[in-house]
């Protein structure tokens, strides 16, 4: 049996699907099994939804008994690392047998910040002493939707990121996918570490695929650090997360880009590509 701890938001709902479609065996863990149910209402008979949260680990300990791999997708909280951990213990504590755990590309640039809390949750989970498989996350194209506004009304799109550099993002489907090949056979990839990412681009590149989707030019225009900052507090996001996605585009602008394709070695197949998203999503822009 597979647990899915952190199921319900947008990464965590592509695993669940995912692991359905391969006829795999799933327990969602949510803290609001209610939700859960709405969220899954179509395929409810070929999923199990019990009530756990990483904020409760006491609790998570029994809802983990018996399930044998644990998917720990870290939540969106600034204490993410160390609630991660909690959740790893606690399924170790339960007897599962194999944990696979999000974690970040930059979790080795360990003279940030943001690094460092990832450098400190893989050290966390791996002090645990159980056979576990990280996958390191960029950021996800759909974090592209976050500029729907700017390129309806001026059609254009906003990043502190130069438009001439390097910038390797993926897809949500496709992290589900990769999860759901490890998660299928857990044996087979413990103590690895994989990073999910698509083919490279620029955001220069980026806002010519959107605009040729679109039908109309889309201009990349590169905005400063604080103005980036602000410009996310003003549309709604946490101010702690607007610190962290600034200083992960800090790390894209100093050049920390990977060059790994564990991708295709899991899938065995390209994940989708910057153009190919846009092609899909354009609707989104319309």
């Amino acid at each position: 049996m597979i647990a899915v701890i952190g199921g319900t938001g947008v990464l965590g709902s592509t695993v669940v699907r995912a692991l359905i479609a391969l006829s795999l065996p799933v327990t969602l863990v949510a803290p609001d099994p209610a939700k859960a149910n709405r969220l899954f209402a179509d395929v409810l008979p070929r999923l199990t939804i019990v009530r756990g949260s990483v904020a409760s680990p006491k609790d998570l300990r029994r809802t983990l008994v018996g399930v044998s791999t644990v998917f720990v997708n870290a939540p969106g909280s600034p204490d993410c690392g160390q609630r991660v951990i909690c959740a790893c213990a606690a399924g170790k504590v339960a007897g599962a047998a194999h944990l696979v755990v999000v974690s970040n590309i930059y979790a080795d640039a360990v003279g940030s910040p943001y690094g460092r809390r990832f450098f400190k949750l893989e050290a966390g989970v791996k002090s645990l002493d159980i056979p576990t498989t990280f996958l390191r996350l960029p950021a996800f194209f759909e974090n592209v939707l976050a500029s729907v506004a700017s390129v309806v009304e001026e059609g254009v799109i906003y990043s502190p990121v130069p438009a001439d550099t390097p910038v390797r993002g993926v897809a949500v489907e496709d992290v589900g996918a990769a999860a759901a090949a490890v998660l299928a056979a857990p044996d087979v990839h413990a103590y690895r570490t994989y990073e999910i990412l698509a083919r490279g681009h620029t955001g220069d590149a980026l806002a010519a695929s959107l605009g040729e989707a679109v039908g109309k030019p889309v201009r990349y225009v590169q905005i400063g650090w604080e103005e980036s900052y602000d410009r996310m507090v003003a549309e709604g996001t946490p101010a702690w997360e607007a610190g962290d996605l600034v200083e992960a585009d800090r790390l894209v602008a100093a050049g920390h880009v990977s060059e790994s394709n564990h991708y295709e070695e899991l899938v065995g197949e390209a994940a989708m590509t910057i153009q190919e998203w846009t092609t899909q999503n354009a609707f989104e822009f319309q």
